[in-house]
């Protein structure tokens, strides 16, 4: 039987009222909430920076009021913009100073991985390769940053993951295809890297244009990222949002 993941990512709440580039985050975020009223899912994916520029406790208990309201259960990772001991404590209620773990959804174990400090620690790396399966057909991994470059130039010279090559050397250990699905880049991008495909998810802030080497805004739109998948495949497909 098939599961219904879906994934947002790069919600960039601010304070109540602050329209950073004159852009009302919190209604994208209801908005998008509202989008997905009209989907069928098993569970939800937040895939880090919930907050616009710096941690802030507020805004994580408001995204968390938003997300209760939801029929389906979801999950949290942070980014770079977040602080993995308020997520840990707000959403998760445990003390942490890390944010990575497994969850079953339908028969899966599906992988969530933090990289809010810009790489992945040494833990999580042996983490990951104590419990990947060599036998799976696919393994099913979120983290907020891409484990590669991206032909993004603004992106890729100044926010890309520090240690993504560590990453992907353990990746390429196994025959197993990686679905990767991320965020931090603000746009819809497809990589594919030997064993690892990567998927990048659009913002619901705003998107980067991929062609500059200074930061430049090429759309306001926002969207969210469907994600089928079975005992043996996967499927999916960027869904936007429009006014």
């Amino acid at each position: 039987m098939g599961v219904k993941l879906i994934q947002i990512t790069d919600l960039h709440i601010g304070a109540e009222n602050e329209k950073p580039f004159d852009i009302d985050v919190r209604a994208n975020f209801i908005r998008l909430l509202e989008a997905l009223s009209e989907e069928k899912f098993e569970h939800l994916v937040v895939s880090g920076d919930l907050c616009y520029n710096k941690p802030d406790v507020s805004i994580y208990y408001w995204v968390k009021k938003q997300l209760d309201r939801l029929t389906s259960s979801y999950s949290i990772i942070s980014g770079n913009h977040d602080d993995n001991y308020m997520i840990n404590k707000i959403f998760y209620q445990q003390h942490a100073d890390q944010l990575f773990f497994s969850k079953i959804i339908g028969d899966k174990k599906i992988f969530f991985l933090d990289s809010s400090p810009g790489e992945v620690s040494q833990e999580q790396l042996q983490w990951l390769e104590n419990n990947i399966n060599p036998l799976n057909p696919y393994e099913i991994i979120f983290i907020h940053h891409p484990p590669t470059l991206c032909e993004v130039p603004h992106m890729d010279n100044k926010h890309y993951l520090n240690n993504y090559s560590r990453l992907q050397q353990l990746l390429h250990n196994y025959n197993t295809q990686m679905h990767i699905f991320c965020g931090h880049y603000h746009l819809e991008k497809t990589v594919s890297v030997k064993n690892m495909q990567i998927y990048i998810t659009p913002s619901n802030f705003f998107q980067i244009d991929d062609r500059k080497e200074m930061f430049a805004i090429s759309s306001k739109r926002i969207g969210y990222r469907r994600i089928n998948f079975d005992e043996t495949s996967m499927y999916t497909a960027v869904k936007y949002v429009d006014e």
